[in-house]
């Protein structure tokens, strides 16, 4: 595959940005439906997908959600609709109990580029380790025991202005090794 001919395919990877700010522009459903539909998409340990999505448009349980979260949460309120992405510990493959923690990851990032495409944006709003925040959330909304709450995403179409913050490189040349430690990777052309 000739890398420059691909770039449209790559867009959603490397032009993305964390949108904090939304418009009050309606996302059609099934641009939402396919955005949900793309988390189950991706890969899980041993296919066994243990997570579950609560889908919030009720603006007052967004507001909520942003404050279980405090000022970093803030996104959601303007957001059109947020996801409460949570690991379901009953699910997990026998011998990888703790894999929820990546599988449901592996799965917002598919619903953040999947967004993209559309244009419309996300913010990807952590939640687990922090068992303060996991609490609210179980109280605010319900959730079972063996639910986790994992992470906190805001959609909507970027507001006017929105822009990217910091550009990212997407190389950072002292975080890739080449066969060892000690020894750097470096870009390498044919």
């Amino acid at each position: 595959m000739d890398p420059e001919k691909t770039g449209e395919a790559f867009a959603p990877v490397f032009d993305r940005f964390s949108v904090r700010s939304y418009s009050d522009r309606p996302i059609p459903e099934n641009v939402k439906n396919t955005i949900l539909r793309a988390a189950a998409a991706g890969p899980s340990a041993g296919n066994k997908r243990p997570w579950s999505f609560l889908v919030v448009d009720d603006r007052a349980l967004l507001c909520k959600m942003a404050d279980a979260k405090g000022p970093t949460g803030a996104a959601l309120r303007t957001a059109q609709f947020g996801v409460l992405a949570c690991g379901d510990t009953t699910r997990p493959k026998e011998n990888a109990k703790d894999m929820w923690v990546i599988d449901t990851a592996i799965a917002l990032q598919n619903m953040t580029l999947t967004a993209w495409t559309f244009g419309v944006g996300s913010l990807w709003i952590g939640v687990w380790p922090n068992m303060d925040i996991v609490g609210r959330l179980h109280e605010l909304f319900r959730l079972p025991e063996e639910i986790v709450p994992h992470s906190m995403m805001a959609f909507g179409y970027p507001a006017e202005g929105a822009k990217r913050g910091k550009i990212n490189p997407y190389w950072d040349a002292d975080r890739y090794h080449e066969n060892d430690w000690l020894t750097p990777y470096t870009l390498k052309k044919e």
